[in-house]
Order: structure tokens, then C-alpha cells, then sequence
């Protein structure tokens, strides 16, 4: 998608959405009740193969695309992403021209889509215990994009400790701890400072035997208030999609987003990689049923 109407928050939601690898695994082939998701990846495939069906090769041996089929493509993605913005409106009170970020958009659209909202959503308990005062807190939770704030130098998705301060008496730098209990497909994190490192093989891990690497990076540009989503490829590439750069996407062999502007993270499962039973680490967890009235906790969580 191009930059227009400072609509960077949404389309860096839409390029992570349309380059879901387990989002297209489980698509089904009849459209399910109301699924904005669905009919985003779909109608993206049908721009993109009518793109590809047009693709000509010139006596120079360059790839070219008839200039009304590229104009057509771009009134369609630009229809595309209209319709997600009017199903996001009356919940996000989104304007054009005003800034807003995918932190609160993409919770909101999932939660509104009851065949995509599963894919993304886990089961979780924050742990908390103040050195202070002794204040002890344990919370259960579905949530699809939890956030952390102030992680620890040596986080990970199975250490997954941010710092924070004590609801009761106020001390600062307390240890607030994520013990995941079920992890869906898409695995999604929201960190507000970012990470301790922009090495994704750091945070990869393994969970029931499924083995979870990070697969989509949204980058926040604190100096420009712009985000950037990043695309890891089978060979371990990333594809940068800048819709201030539109149309281009560039390939880089490492992922050169520094570790503070990793914004939103997402970890999904690696093809064909199980390891034996007993060897994941949090094997002993067992899976639960999806809650009847599913949704967010409250800001922070």
C-alpha cells in the first residue's frame, strides 16, 4: 500500500495480515460469517494474480505491467484498505490524517472476526511480586497482542520478565512475569521499548513440541511517528514494506531494525519442525477451551 492520510499504522497491520503464513494455511475455502481477515487475504491474492496474469516480458528481457492494470491494483488496495478502516471506525474513532497505531487496531479488528481472533489469541498468567512490600498478584488471561514495557536484558518468550512499578506501594523496577499456558499460530507481542537485541534467532523457542520462530517485525520510527513491517523468508531474508517507499521493497540479508524500534513481534510455527514429546520445556502445560466471551484485558497487560 502507498503512504496516504498518515495511514501507516494500518498498512503495516494489512501487510503483516496478508503475509500471515498460518493465517493462509488455515483459511478455509468458503468464506466464514463476517471475517474481515478472509476477505483481506482473498481480495490481496486476487489484486496480486491479476498483476501477475498481466506481467509481460520485453524483447530487453525486463518484466513490465500494462499502466492500467497497475493504476486498477492500486484503486483496488486502496478500496481494500477503506473497508478495514470503516469496520475499525466506530470502535477506534480512527480519522484520516490522524495518527493511530496497530497496538490498539489489531486487537480490535481480530476481536471482531471470530474465525481469525483464535489464531492469534493465548492463554497466559502475569506473575507479580514487589521485593518491597511483598504484594503478590497472579492473573490468567487470554489476550491477542500482550504488552510489555521494560523488559529484562535477558528476555525471552519462555523468561518473559518486564520491570514495573508496585500498585501498592509504588516501588519501582518490580519483576512482572509471563508464564504462557497455550500458544495459538500466530504469536503475537507488543514491546514499548523494544527489545535487548535485533538477533530474531535469540527469541525463538519451542512449546508443546512446536517449534516458534519470529516471522513478522513492525518497526516504530520513534522520530517520524512511522511504522515499517518486516517479512522473514524461508532463507532467513527480509523483505522491508515502507509505504512511504511504495512501490518499492527492498530484500535485506539481516533484519536492520535497531532492537528499540521492534514495536510488535510475531512468532509462528516453523513447517515440519516438531521435537520429540518431553522435550519442550513448557510440554507440561495443557491446552484449554477458548473462553465463551472472549477479550482484552486492561491496558498494560
Amino acid at each position: 500500500w502507498q503512504n496516504s492520510a498518515s495511514l501507516c499504522w494500518l498498512d503495516s497491520m494489512l501487510v503483516a495480515l496478508v503475509n500471515c503464513k498460518s493465517l493462509k494455511k488455515s483459511r478455509p475455502d468458503v468464506e466464514p460469517r463476517q471475517s474481515t481477515v478472509w476477505r483481506l487475504i482473498r481480495e490481496h491474492e486476487d489484486v496480486g494474480s491479476a498483476v501477475q496474469g498481466h506481467r509481460q516480458t520485453g524483447s530487453d528481457g525486463v518484466a513490465r505491467v500494462p499502466q492500467a492494470v497497475l493504476e486498477k491494483s492500486h484503486a483496488d488496495l486502496d478500496r481494500l484498505r477503506m473497508s478495514v478502516f470503516q469496520q475499525l471506525q466506530p470502535k477506534l474513532h480512527c480519522k484520516l490524517g490522524k495518527k493511530e497505531t496497530p497496538v490498539f487496531a489489531l486487537p480490535l479488528l481480530l476481536a471482531m472476526d471470530a474465525w481469525a481472533e483464535p489464531l492469534f489469541r493465548t492463554l497466559f498468567h502475569w506473575e507479580f511480586k514487589c521485593t518491597e512490600c511483598g504484594a503478590a498478584t497472579k492473573e490468567r488471561i487470554w489476550k491477542t497482542l500482550p504488552t510489555f514495557t521494560d523488559v529484562v536484558t535477558d528476555w525471552h518468550p519462555l523468561r518473559a520478565v518486564h520491570l514495573a512499578p508496585c500498585n501498592r506501594c509504588s516501588r519501582s523496577h518490580q519483576r512482572r512475569t509471563m508464564t504462557l499456558e497455550s500458544v495459538p499460530p500466530v504469536f503475537g507481542l507488543h514491546f514499548v521499548q523494544g527489545l535487548p537485541s535485533n538477533d530474531t534467532g535469540n527469541y525463538s523457542f519451542t512449546f508443546n513440541r512446536n517449534h516458534y520462530s519470529i516471522s513478522t517485525v513492525i518497526q516504530y520510527k520513534h522520530h517520524l511517528k512511522h511504522f515499517v513491517t518486516w517479512i522473514c523468508h524461508s532463507n532467513g531474508s527480509w523483505q522491508e514494506y515502507d509505504d512511504l517507499k511504495h512501490p518499492e521493497c527492498r530484500t535485506h540479508s539481516r533484519l536492520p531494525v535497531p532492537a528499540e524500534e521492534m514495536h510488535i513481534v510475531f512468532w509462528e510455527v516453523e513447517e515440519g519442525c516438531k521435537e520429540p514429546a518431553g522435550c519442550s520445556p513448557s510440554s507440561s502445560f495443557s491446552a484449554l477451551p477458548p473462553p465463551d466471551h472472549p477479550g482484552t484485558s486492561k491496558p498494560g497487560g
